[in-house]
């Protein structure tokens, strides 16, 4: 990524510090600059972790930081699960896919992709247009969704939009693994 450097990666204290602050707003930036970073911002997951209250407001930042670290986020599995068991309810703030978003970058559970990917066809509030975006973001990763993908497209279900998007990812997908 084009942000990563040494001078970003060496902020990692800073960051920390901002997210172990009183305020929302330098948490916030803590927050959106260590998703910028990435999985070499691993050292901020267990302040993460101990910052997040597991409550609604800004959840989407606690969210993306950890999906964004990817693997070296663990230890934040237990805090999205009782988010999801709590929030996931909530279809107007499509909290189930970002969450298993945020729990296949993680754990790589094909059941997360799967669940993921179903989301699409639920027409559930936000749900299924929260969905549909964040499988984009996987890109290639999310390859294995492949034959679950073409079953939603020829069940004949799905918005004539959201058919052609899916469609066009796989598509893109095929492309690059012919290019590789």
């Amino acid at each position: 990524m084009l942000f990563r450097s040494s001078a970003v990666v060496s902020a990692l204290p800073t960051l920390i510090r901002l997210l172990d602050g009183p305020t929302w707003e330098s948490q916030q930036v803590a927050l959106e600059t260590i998703a910028v970073i990435g999985p070499e911002a691993v050292s901020a997951v267990p302040h993460i972790v101990r910052n997040w209250k597991v409550d609604f407001s800004h959840h989407v930042y606690w969210i993306e930081s950890l999906a964004l670290i990817g693997p070296g986020a663990a230890e934040g599995v237990p805090l999205l699960e009782e988010f999801r068991e709590k929030y996931g309810d909530n279809t107007a703030q499509g909290v189930e896919p970002r969450v298993l978003w945020a729990l296949y970058r993680i754990r790589r559970s094909p059941e997360d992709l799967r669940a993921l990917v179903g989301m699409i066809s639920t027409g559930q509030g936000a749900n299924a247009s929260v969905a549909l975006p964040l499988v984009e973001n996987l890109g290639a990763e999310a390859s294995a969704a492949v034959p679950q993908i073409r079953e939603l497209i020829a069940q004949g279900d799905l918005n004539v939009d959201v058919r052609h998007r899916l469609e066009l990812f796989i598509g893109r997908l095929a492309e690059q693994k012919s290019v590789e």
